[in-house]
């Protein structure tokens, strides 16, 4: 629509569909619209001050994204929510069910993206000062701590879009940027072995994106 302003779009798994963060009149919220352009978008999910990094799952029938309220900012505390969608007669996703599944008014959350293969929802969260890599087990219904140093896997989230890791297209391993007083350097976590290695070829280096 002409009024308000979009950010943070995302692509749903097949391509028809665009989710995205719609900004108006100081709220945030979650819209959708169709990938073509063809119809108006509408609303997904509102009812916060505050929403970011919208990532929907590979089956297409699951959306995480991280939402929070006035006075708090992003790195003081924040939701990671968990939506299930369904479709309407028409193909159109609505969200059926929403959870939170990490994160309040004291934890701060960063970075929500699944796994290629769809098993997990991996997540940063200082909820033990540092921020720390986690996986949630979609069909454990688990959560995994996987980092556990004095560094920080996240970063302030001052707009949309940040990162400081990925997964592999195997769903084997995450590389993250590891800041540790200041300096960044770069690790694999693996998931098979829960091993953790540092990039040495890239020791020399002391800030990355």
């Amino acid at each position: 629509p002409p009024f308000g302003n979009a950010a943070a779009p995302c692509m749903s798994p097949d391509g028809k569909w665009v989710v995205y963060v719609h900004t108006c009149e100081g709220k945030d919220g979650l819209a959708l619209v169709d990938s073509n352009g063809e119809s108006w978008p509408h609303k997904l999910a509102f009812g916060t001050d505050f929403v970011m990094q919208p990532v929907w799952h590979p089956d297409g029938h699951h959306l995480a994204y991280v939402t929070w309220d006035h006075p708090n900012m992003p790195w003081d505390g924040t939701r990671l929510n968990l939506a299930k969608l369904a479709y309407d007669h028409t193909g159109t996703p609505y969200i059926e069910s929403v959870k939170v599944i990490a994160g309040n008014d004291e934890t701060a959350i960063f970075q929500p993206e699944f796994s290629p293969n769809g098993r997990y929802l991996s997540y940063v969260s200082n909820q033990t000062s540092f921020g720390q890599l986690y996986l949630y087990d979609l069909q454990e219904q688990t959560h995994i701590q996987l980092t556990d140093a004095e560094s920080e896997v996240s970063m302030p989230a001052w707009i949309q879009g940040m990162r400081t890791y990925t997964w592999t297209a195997d769903s084997d391993n995450i590389y993250f940027l590891c800041n540790t007083a200041g300096f960044n350097s770069l690790h694999r976590y693996s998931i098979k072995s829960g091993l953790e290695t540092e990039n040495l070829a890239l020791r020399n280096y002391t800030d990355m994106k």
